[in-house]
């Protein structure tokens, strides 16, 4: 019986920890703001008052972080608790960061003592909440062989990509088509709406088809109640573009469709908040229809 760490209740981590507690084994969690831990009522679960508490309490720490940065101040990794935070330990990072941050923070932790596996999860909140992620996992295949039993509380598949920085490079190349595909919906809804065809029957002519899949389902849903709350948020996924332009960049890799999301994220943002769904892409859409082809009445009369 090993004893576990998790840390990051948010969108995903909160479900991600709950499922995590089904191991029976012991679970420290922590989060940075309070209150999310209310919901984690297992009974092998106990809860941290510092970052610092949690991982020290963990053979195995699971990160669910919102970014690199946030990953850095939570480790302490420029300060001297650094090392007695993951020396002896197992560090599972969950989330999206850049692969070369990835790569240089294996070293680090290697160089203190520790012990690092990669593992981005595919999937939103749903996904997370029926432990239906896919797990994109890299790093050595010890370390492999003794969290893969953790994970799978948490996914349904695991994908081994080979060394740390694979993995996180093959959440990019998913999240890729993803971004672009959920751009390309709303695109497609909003095309329709201007034709006048009801969001009902455009949703049951993808369900119908080729294109029909889970995300299709859930994502026309919530646009046909016009529900925009998060399962995969807006700003993450404009994050998520930001990423992969970098490493698109770093590779000498034409990302033609995905530019057109990030352009299109970008401006959904500045309409929206930033936990709105990713699906509130389409407010982007409709403002670019209204400044080409709808000019104010001021406009108008020039």
């Amino acid at each position: 019986m090993a004893t576990l760490a998790f840390l990051g209740l948010g969108i995903m981590g909160l479900p991600m920890a709950g499922n995590l507690a089904r191991s029976g084994d012991p679970l420290c969690v922590w989060n940075r703001s309070v209150g999310r831990e209310a919901d984690l009522t297992a009974s092998n679960i106990q809860f941290a008052r510092t970052a610092q508490e949690a991982m020290r309490f963990g053979d195995i720490v699971f990160l669910m972080l919102v970014n690199q940065q946030a990953l850095d101040a939570v480790i302490e990794r420029d300060s001297p608790n650094f090392v007695s935070n993951v020396r002896g330990r197992i560090i599972v990072n969950m989330a999206s960061v850049a692969p070369d941050y990835s790569e240089a923070l294996a070293r680090d932790i290697s160089a203190a003592g520790g012990r690092f596996v990669e593992a981005p999860v595919s999937g939103s909140r749903i996904p997370a909440e029926s432990a239906r992620l896919v797990g994109l996992v890299a790093g050595d295949p010890d370390d492999l062989a003794i969290v893969e039993p953790y994970l799978r509380q948490m996914c349904s598949s695991l994908v081994k990509c080979g060394a740390v920085g694979a993995g996180l490079r093959m959440k990019l190349a998913v999240n890729l088509h993803l971004n672009a595909m959920i751009a390309g919906l709303a695109e497609a809804a909003h095309f329709a709406a201007s034709a006048g065809l009801p969001m009902e029957s455009l949703a049951e002519a993808l369900a119908a088809g080729p294109l029909d899949c889970d995300l299709t389902r859930i994502k026309m849903g919530k646009v046909i109640v016009e529900d925009f709350s998060p399962q995969a948020a807006l700003s993450d996924a404009r994050a998520s573009t930001s990423l992969i332009r970098d490493e698109a960049l770093r590779l000498g890799a034409a990302v033609p469709m995905l530019e057109a999301a990030h352009e299109l994220y970008g401006e959904a943002l500045g309409l929206n908040s930033e936990r709105t769904d990713m699906i509130a892409v389409l407010h982007a859409i409709e403002a670019r229809s209204t400044r080409l082809f709808r000019p104010s009445r001021s406009e108008a009369s020039l």
